[in-house]
């Protein structure tokens, strides 16, 4: 009935709010493991490489952080990551 249904909703909408709040977790420290590296005036390359990743995934990190030095605040910059990615959706 209507109760199942909005009760199964319910549980799907706060698993699907829990991963994203472990994904956006664990890309707000890797923003943050970038920052202190690039504080240490590391390159692209360097950083990647130390923190076993690719490039591609922390170019985009990297770049933004670059706008926003020498703060480099990870909120600031997983904000701007954000809006990023949600003008690329539309």
């Amino acid at each position: 009935g209507k109760a199942e249904g909005r009760a199964e909703g319910r549980a799907e909408g706060k698993a699907i709010g829990k991963s994203e709040g472990r994904k956006e977790g664990k890309t707000e420290e890797l923003i943050s493991r970038v920052c202190k590296k690039m504080k240490l005036g590391q390159s692209l390359e360097k950083i990647a490489e130390d923190l076993v990743e690719e490039i591609s995934v922390i170019k985009p990190i990297y770049d933004t952080a670059e706008q926003s030095a020498p703060e480099y605040d990870p909120e600031i910059i997983l904000k701007k990551l954000a809006e990023k990615e949600r003008a690329e959706r539309i």
